[in-house]
């Protein structure tokens, strides 16, 4: 209890109050003590100058310095209280489609490269596929306030990609029924599919990317991808295995005829450089050098934005040769190889001329990858080619086919076989590497001088 108080030290920035207060001692006795008590009062103001609260803090402190220092920690506590009160009341007013819109408004445009090459804005994905995707979350999410997003709501948004399916449309080629008919016709039949976990990861990497942009702008304090355990998981994700054997290759070239004579130049190209679909249809006659035989892939144009050195094979450089025909320098050089962007209908159509089952255009690189490393050549340097950083993600272009198992199982029988008839001494002299010979040569010296 408090026998006599002193009139408060005003401050603007809060007020320390002395007082001496009577305290009974464990034996019973009183005895007086001078303490302090440190206060701050600050009034909170909404966006148009209007009074809401006053917030007020006291505390007591053992001294008058102790007292300065809490009464300043006082006040940064109420003056962050007061802000993150003003920052939620604000979250709760920006809701979803807004951030939505400016993503979209800001973001999603067509990529744009500075002279030297480096990308400064836009985005390489097609346009289409992230507008796709965000119509997918205005339809789970709704238009809610940007911090009602929690993690368990991220969880059920990733549940409803795996068990719901999407609907495509196939667009399929009638057989004719008149031997005079000349032009094609269609029919378009809808099938319902079931995304795959790569799928719906690139919808939670999109959807993540869009709340850091909500969280750079202040529309929202945290993330929620960091709130629990990573919902995007690459191991998960299937890995393709498929690669496109000799024979099916030469099935498919014996297609290439007629009108689709100009696809065999594509698809030698696309197995011998190993270069993406986006890679191959950018190139322009520049990039092809005939005296070395080389190839070289601009960094706008590949997907890590690094350029890289490609070797042309003799029937790689062939088809440039075919490709250029009769062109000058001038036209050549700063016309497109190609003079198309998409062989997605052809490609389709061969594979079912030819009853190939199961193989992606994306497969002839894993195709060409796989190949070169059978011909020798160390796995680092068919990294620089295919442009992969990473041995992880270059693994998964190394197509591991039957022939390819047993053969790496026969090198290893192979191996335990010499080592058997090494330990025999079976194996002839001239079947021995250098390193053998050279140890039976010291050991046959050492023999000698004992003797």
């Amino acid at each position: 209890m408090a026998d006599k108080e002193r009139k408060p030290t005003r401050d603007p920035e809060g007020s320390i109050l002395k007082k001496v207060e009577t305290r009974r001692t464990a034996n019973g006795k009183t005895r007086k003590e001078t303490v302090y008590y440190a206060r701050v009062r600050q009034n909170e103001y909404d966006e148009h100058g209007r009074f809401v609260k006053t917030h007020e803090m006291k505390r007591r402190a053992e001294s008058y310095a102790a007292a300065i220092i809490m009464r300043r920690q006082m006040r940064s506590e109420i003056h962050t209280k007061i802000k993150e009160i003003k920052i939620g009341k604000a979250e709760k007013r920006i809701y979803f489609f807004d951030l939505l819109d400016f993503y979209e408004k800001h973001y999603v445009k067509e990529v744009v490269f500075s002279a030297n090459g480096k990308k400064i804005a836009g985005q390489r994905t097609p346009i289409y596929q992230t507008k796709k995707k965000i119509e997918v979350f205005r339809e789970f999410f709704g238009n809610i306030p940007v911090a009602s997003i929690s993690y368990a709501r991220l969880f059920e948004f990733k549940l409803s990609l795996e068990e719901t399916k999407y609907k495509i449309t196939r667009k399929i080629l009638l057989p004719k029924t008149d031997p005079k008919q000349r032009k094609n016709e269609y029919t378009y039949v809808d099938e319902w599919r079931s995304r795959k976990p790569a799928t719906i990861h690139r919808y939670l990497a999109c959807l993540r990317r869009i709340l850091y942009i909500g969280l750079q702008q202040g529309f929202a304090t945290v993330n929620p991808f960091k709130l629990g355990d990573p919902l995007i998981v690459a191991s998960i994700e299937e890995t393709r295995t498929r690669i496109c054997s000799f024979e099916e290759e030469q099935k498919i070239l014996a297609e290439c005829v007629g009108p689709r004579e100009h696809l065999k130049h594509v698809l030698i190209i696309a197995i011998d450089t190993f270069l993406r679909e986006n890679e191959i249809f950018s190139l322009v006659g520049a990039d092809v050098d005939f005296q070395d035989r080389l190839l070289t892939v601009r960094e706008q144009n590949s997907k890590t934005l690094k350029s890289r050195t490609v070797p042309l094979s003799g029937r790689a450089y062939q088809a440039f040769i075919e490709l250029r025909g009769d062109k000058l320098d001038g036209e050549w050089l700063n016309s497109k190889v190609f003079p198309f962007r998409s062989i997605k209908t052809a490609w389709y159509s061969i594979l079912k001329n030819t009853d190939i089952q199961n193989l992606h255009f994306h497969d002839l690189r894993g195709t060409g990858i796989t190949r070169m490393l059978e011909a020798g050549v160390p796995a680092p340097i068919v990294m620089k080619f295919s442009g992969h950083t990473q041995h992880a993600t270059f693994m998964k272009y190394v197509k591991k086919d039957l022939q390819m198992i047993q053969n790496a199982g026969e090198a290893l029988n192979e191996l335990y076989r010499r080592q058997q008839e090494k330990a025999k001494g079976q194996i002839p002299l001239s079947q021995q590497s250098e390193t053998e010979l050279e140890e039976h040569r010291d050991a046959t010296d050492l023999t000698k001088s004992i003797h």
